[in-house]
């Protein structure tokens, strides 16, 4: 039976110089009765692609597992760290005013793009200690946390700027509630589902709430309470196909 790899040969295989690269199959690395399997003659070439390059055999098992493991915890590391300083610097660049944004975000696609990029979900009595608080697009332009209502009455003020008809849209069912941003392009319907752009283009509203949610009892075109931060109703939408087959 051939034995284990020089420690020198093995590191220059790690490196991927065509050296003995065969991995030798032991049942439990850590005992040293475990039978083993011949093939330390292959070379490189000769292993199919879909097969790792890692020593499985008793030699070094302990210090290689061991190096292992700095090195994935050395990455993690370098990646938070690195991740940090690039969330600390986005945060630290100037809000960017509505009106300049729109100039930049002229589509749907954009918006939604920009919203997933840039934004994260956080509960409003989380951020504000209220059950419910609807953040004015600049507001949430500032913040950059917030909860479907914020992304919705943003993308709805984006698509509005750039000279698109869109509003926001309360969706209620059984146990759920929930806003959209609903916009209208060559006349079909479509929404912006937080930062998922959902292009359905639905022949109608219904239509649309029912390909989102074909659970909905009922819907309201909305829009934000300047006097108490929440949503105001401008007109009721019931799903009349709800009520028939009641």
């Amino acid at each position: 039976m051939a034995g284990p790899p020089n420690p020198r040969k093995l590191a220059r295989i790690v490196k991927g110089t065509p050296e003995v690269t065969r991995v030798r199959k032991v049942t439990d690395p850590t005992s040293e009765e475990s039978p083993v399997e011949d093939g330390w003659a292959a070379k490189s070439d000769d292993l199919a692609e879909s097969e790792p390059l890692v020593y499985e055999g008793r030699f070094g098992m302990k210090n290689f597992v061991t190096s292992i493991r700095i090195s994935v915890f050395c990455a993690a590391l370098f990646t938070m760290m690195s991740g940090a300083e690039a969330h600390a610097s986005f945060f630290s660049q100037p809000v960017p005013s509505l009106q300049n944004l729109s100039s930049e975000l002229t589509t749907p696609e954009k918006i939604a793009r920009y919203l997933w990029r840039h934004f994260a979900y956080e509960k409003d009595q989380t951020q504000f200690g209220a059950e419910e608080y609807w953040q004015s697009a600049e507001e949430f332009l500032a913040n950059r946390r917030g909860d479907c209502e914020d992304f919705a009455l943003l993308a709805s003020a984006l698509l509005q700027q750039a000279g698109r008809t869109a509003f926001t849209v309360n969706i209620y069912g059984s146990g759920y509630a929930h806003t959209i941003c609903v916009y209208i392009e060559d006349g079909k319907y479509s929404a912006i589902d937080g930062s998922d752009l959902k292009k359905f283009q639905a022949d109608n509203l219904e239509g649309l709430l029912s390909a989102i949610h074909s659970d909905w009892s009922r819907a309201a075109i909305t829009a934000l309470s300047e006097e108490t931060r929440k949503g105001r109703i401008l007109k009721l939408i019931p799903n009349k196909k709800s009520i028939k087959n009641k």
